[in-house]
């Protein structure tokens, strides 16, 4: 699926999705998702997927009542790269494990910018998370979750907009968002 301008969707239907990927819905794994524009939905998800080894990749979520790309418990090994996901309620959120999350740029969201709520193996890398209104990178999980994490720059809320941030400024926040996840 490449290239598709999905806007305005659940009008009459609360609480559906814009663009889905899973069993359920005739689909099947093994997906490409690819420079899709999804946006403005009161109560809704913007991309959905219950199925595994997918690759979304470039898209633009925005304006999502629920969440902007949701990765469900039966999707593992999928690869979310390069997606800018803003203003919805949560960014990027994952059940599944043995998902590669990388190069996303996820802002201005009213609470996570990326939440991760299992137990299994997910590598988060050159991320970037600022302005969400909670966590920037929030690992869920009750127990241990084994996930790496390379390289992640959370953006302080208010930073000045002519401003970069120094090389130990990026360091000092992957180590805070290792501690958060232990």
């Amino acid at each position: 699926m490449r290239g598709n301008v999905i806007t305005r969707f659940g009008t009459m239907i609360p609480r559906v999705f814009g663009l889905v990927l899973g069993s359920g819905f005739g689909g099947g794994g093994g997906n490409i998702v690819e420079g899709n524009v999804v946006r403005g939905s009161d109560d809704d998800i913007g991309i959905i997927v219950d199925v595994p080894n997918n690759l979304i990749t470039n898209n633009v979520v925005s304006d999502m009542g629920s969440t902007g790309i949701g990765i469900l418990i039966e999707a593992d090994g999928n690869r979310i790269v390069g997606n800018v996901v803003s203003t919805s309620n949560v960014g990027i959120s994952a059940l599944g494990g043995h998902n590669h999350f990388e190069r996303n740029h996820v802002e201005a969201n009213r609470s996570d910018g990326l939440s991760i709520s299992t137990t299994g193996y997910n590598l988060v890398d050159s991320n970037v998370s600022e302005f969400n209104g909670a966590f920037g990178l929030n690992f869920v999980s009750g127990r241990a979750t084994p996930t790496a994490i390379t390289c992640c720059a959370t953006t302080p809320p208010a930073p000045s907009p002519a401003r970069r941030r120094t090389r130990a400024e990026t360091s000092s926040s992957a180590e805070m968002v290792r501690s958060h996840a232990r």
